[in-house]
């Protein structure tokens, strides 16, 4: 066999020392494909064009820009315009997660992992209990360390860690 045709099978036991697992959210939770974090993308395109007043074109400039130059859109926004982040957040995490599907084998996985669990996302408490529980396995996780615990310094700056 070929490391593309199995799953390595792990023993949990391996892992007994750790303490805390630290998971990020979107597009590692749960697979790219799903589509999710584009519905995300969409909605802050959306976000900027209307706030700013711009076409969708320009919007989507700024957006990645943002990105680019703040670590995220949101602290771009935060920065450049004093936005309420809440706002944006309600807004742009509107989306629809049932494109996720229910996760047995992450479920058991998760299950096997000694040691509190914690989910570290540059998204919302709310969006993160949305998409554990689309999965189906909210219950593994002791927290939810978000953006706004992170006082809206995204990752990967060091002052989250």
């Amino acid at each position: 066999m070929n490391s593309e045709t199995h799953s390595a099978v792990v023993d949990p036991g391996q892992f007994a020392h750790v303490e805390t697992w630290v998971f990020d959210l979107d597009n590692t939770i749960y697979a790219a494909r799903h589509s999710v974090f584009d519905q995300i993308d969409v909605r802050m395109g959306s976000f900027i064009a209307g706030f700013l007043e711009l076409e969708p074109e320009a919007a989507r400039k700024v957006q990645k820009d943002y990105f680019r130059t703040h670590g995220t859109t949101l602290r771009g926004l935060m920065v450049n315009h004093q936005i309420d982040p809440e706002d944006f957040l309600e807004y742009v995490h509107d989306i629809d997660v049932s494109r996720i599907p229910p996760n047995p084998d992450l479920d058991a996985a998760l299950h096997k992992l000694a040691g509190r669990k914690v989910i570290f996302t540059n998204g919302s408490t709310k969006h993160a209990l949305n998409v554990l529980g689309q999965l189906g396995v909210a219950d593994h996780f002791d927290g939810i360390f978000d953006i706004a615990a992170a006082d809206f310094v995204p990752k990967p700056e060091p002052g989250p860690y």
